[in-house]
């Protein structure tokens, strides 16, 4: 372990050695700072000499308490846990005898994963979204090349304009969703995150629409790429509208979890350590 002093307050910290360069949060005054040597406590050189730790015990998440600096309130080591959950050996039944957690703090972490879980679904859309985007994008850019060997036609064209506005509203709305997205993660409240869910269901709305088009004018096409590129980017567009409809009922859902100020400010405080 090394040992530290707070450069704002000079409040002593001990953190594992192998935490040097990450940014955390003094569990004393609550001021951010980066470990660095130069913070080391000289009276004791920096280090103290602890006795040698028992082997692995396989029930415990990878010993995850020790990525994260001594003084963490328990709802926000829990959290951090959480976070990991995919860690072998995770075990709620062992974590609540080990940290002391209120009925609130239990309350107020099923609602974070919640979030969570409506966070990985958010992510999920939005790469499929992408790649329905991108799909949009390439039948445009085959549509343009293919103009310039034959003529497709009035029709072709204005499929081609089509095209044109669906992969700029599915930019714009992806690039949203992202930014609310990740206000979201961190339990912010503001105009993005209040709209993330409305905003979700318009590109869920809009990928639907993608399917219906591509499945219903590639028959008045003739050239052989283009109308590939369209069965291609209607079955992509059709499991990322499935994805992001499921993205809006689990953000609407986390959104409500959390909405209740007791939970929600557990939450935020939690977080702060977190960040």
């Amino acid at each position: 372990m090394m040992r530290l002093r707070c450069p704002h307050n000079n409040c002593p910290i001990e953190v594992p050695d192998d935490m040097v360069g990450v940014r955390i949060r003094c569990p004393h005054c609550g001021n951010p700072l980066l470990i660095e040597s130069r913070y080391c406590d000289e009276t004791s050189n920096g280090f103290t000499v602890s006795e040698p730790a028992p082997g692995p015990n396989p029930n415990e998440p990878a010993n995850l308490e020790n990525h994260v600096y001594d003084g963490l309130p328990p709802l926000a080591m829990m959290m951090a846990l959480r976070r990991r959950r995919g860690v072998p050996g995770y075990d709620d039944v062992d974590n609540r005898s080990k940290y002391e957690m209120t009925d609130d703090d239990w309350r107020a972490l099923d609602a974070f994963e919640v979030v969570l879980r409506a966070g990985y679904r958010l992510r999920m859309a939005l790469i499929l979204g992408g790649a329905g985007a991108v799909l949009n994008l390439a039948v445009l850019l085959a549509m343009v090349a293919a103009f310039g060997e034959v003529d497709l036609g009035v029709y072709a064209k204005t499929r081609a304009l089509g095209n044109l506005g669906s992969f700029l509203c599915l930019f714009a709305g992806l690039a949203l969703i992202w930014i609310a997205g990740g206000k979201f993660s961190r339990l912010q409240r503001d105009r993005f995150t209040i709209g993330l869910p409305w905003m979700t269901l318009v590109i869920g709305l809009l990928l639907a629409g993608n399917v219906g088009l591509n499945l219903m004018t590639f028959t008045g096409l003739a050239d052989g790429r283009v109308v590939v590129l369209m069965l291609a980017g209607a079955g992509i567009c059709a499991l990322a509208t499935f994805a992001t409809l499921g993205a809006f009922f689990a953000i609407v859902t986390a959104q409500a979890r959390v909405e209740p100020p007791e939970i929600h400010h557990r939450l935020t405080e939690a977080m702060k350590y977190l960040e």
